[in-house]
C-alpha cells in the first residue's frame, strides 16, 4: 500500500483513506467496499452528488427578474387606484411571479391588484382627490 503503485490501492467509499485494491472492508473505519471496480464508482457518485449540490440555488438573474416584477407589480397596483387600466399590469406581473415558483408573492400581489381595479373603477381616485 506504500509502495505508490495505484493499481493495488483505491479509496475507502466512506472514509476516503487509501486501502488495497481487494478489500471488502475499510481496516481504519470498518466499512464495507463495493466488489465492482470502485474508481468508477466513486467517480459516478461524485459527478451524481455535485449536481444535486447546485439544484436549489437560483440563478441571480432569475432572482432580480422576480423581485423586479414584483416591485413594478406593487407599484402599478398603486398607480391602478387611480387610473384603473394600469392595475391590469399588476395582475400580470403578479402571475409572472406565481410561474416563477414566489406563489405566496405573486397571489398577494394578485390580490391587491384586483382590489386596486375594482377600487379605481368605483371612483377611488376622484373621491381621493375631492377630499384634499
Amino acid at each position: 500500500m506504500e509502495n505508490g503503485n495505484d493499481s493495488h490501492t483505491k479509496f475507502c467509499q466512506k472514509c476516503g483513506k487509501k486501502i488495497l485494491a481487494d478489500a471488502t472492508f475499510c481496516p481504519y473505519c470498518g466499512a464495507a467496499q463495493g466488489t465492482v471496480n470502485n474508481q468508477a464508482t466513486a467517480s459516478t457518485t461524485t459527478e451524481q452528488a455535485q449536481p444535486q449540490s447546485q439544484a436549489p440555488v437560483q440563478p441571480q438573474a432569475q432572482k432580480r427578474s422576480v423581485g423586479a416584477f414584483v416591485t413594478w407589480g406593487w407599484i402599478t397596483t398603486v398607480i391602478g387606484l387611480f387610473i384603473p387600466i394600469v392595475a391590469i399590469a399588476g395582475i400580470v406581473l403578479g402571475s409572472l411571479t406565481v410561474t416563477r415558483k414566489h406563489t405566496g408573492a405573486g397571489v398577494t400581489l394578485i390580490v391587491f391588484a384586483c382590489i386596486a381595479l375594482y377600487l379605481g373603477l368605483t371612483g377611488f381616485g376622484q373621491g381621493f382627490f375631492s377630499a384634499l
